[in-house]
């Protein structure tokens, strides 16, 4: 008798440490689809509010006041000027900017001795070139091109395809920390 309830009070422990263990590797997985559905999610809308370019701002601006044909082609003529103003803009302060970091790497270089300087230059390299893959994939992401005849779609592995329509949203939501 003695040993049937070892064995019984066993596979207890045993069948609830298992349950634990599986409730918290589907409880992760559930959390993770989540996360990446809303990360897809907040990229399409980054999306289409990006497709309404000039022309559709012109179209809504146009429709909406029931301009004239005079009318049209001066909010045409505005709307070029702001956005080439705009693009002049964001030129400048990119460059400004570019400016200053520089100034401040060199200002960090003096007081660095030669081993530090070299590691510093290495810390800079690969912030650059995880800069350059980060604009690389918004690129992708935000104009994707056709893929050329004969050549794969490219896959994108960091997001799943968006949920079907009517996809019900019984996921947790995920936890403040997580």
């Amino acid at each position: 008798m003695k040993k049937t309830a070892i064995y019984a009070v066993t596979l207890t422990v045993i069948s609830l440490g298992a349950g634990a263990v599986i409730g918290v590797a589907v409880d992760h997985q559930l959390i993770k689809k989540r996360l990446q559905r809303l990360h897809h999610d907040k990229i399409a809308k980054f999306q289409q509010a990006r497709q309404g370019g000039p022309k559709e701002l012109f179209e809504k601006i146009s429709s909406a006041l029931r301009l004239d044909d005079k009318q049209k082609e001066v909010v045409k003529q505005i709307l070029e000027k702001t956005r080439n103003d705009i693009a002049e803009i964001g030129k400048e302060a990119h460059e400004k900017m570019l400016t200053v970091r520089n100034e401040s790497n060199d200002r960090m270089r003096e007081i660095l001795n030669p081993q530090q300087q070299q590691q510093f230059q290495k810390m800079l390299s690969d912030l650059e070139e995880k800069g350059q893959k980060a604009r690389r994939f918004l690129q992708r992401r935000l104009s994707p091109q056709p893929p050329a005849p004969g050549e794969a779609p490219e896959a994108d592995e960091h997001l799943p395809p968006p949920p079907p329509p009517g996809a019900p949203e019984d996921f947790p939501e995920p936890p403040e920390n997580f």
